[in-house]
């Protein structure tokens, strides 16, 4: 489980300076597993502006039962019981 995204994810997150990385980083503070596609119901930004913003507050499940969700650096839902739901 990762802790912390990579300096290249950073940079391309900030290459723009607009504030969806900051929206971004309430949706996980508010909840820390998320869909590509609810993470877009909640924000107004593109699916593209999100596809660079994603990695810089997030890292992806590839199996498993948390298959396809996107969760917020340092949350391990394997190690929290209330992850299951």
């Amino acid at each position: 489980m990762p802790c912390e995204p990579h300096q290249k994810a950073i940079e391309l997150a900030q290459r723009q300076n607009d504030m969806w990385d900051v929206e971004l980083k309430k949706l996980f503070d508010r909840r820390p597993m998320w869909t590509r596609m609810a993470l877009l119901c909640h924000m107004e930004c593109g699916p593209e502006r999100l596809k660079q913003l994603l990695p810089s507050v997030s890292y992806y499940w590839l199996n498993g039962p948390w298959r396809s969700l996107w969760t917020k650096f340092g949350y391990d839902p394997r190690k929290e019981p209330s992850a299951k739901m």
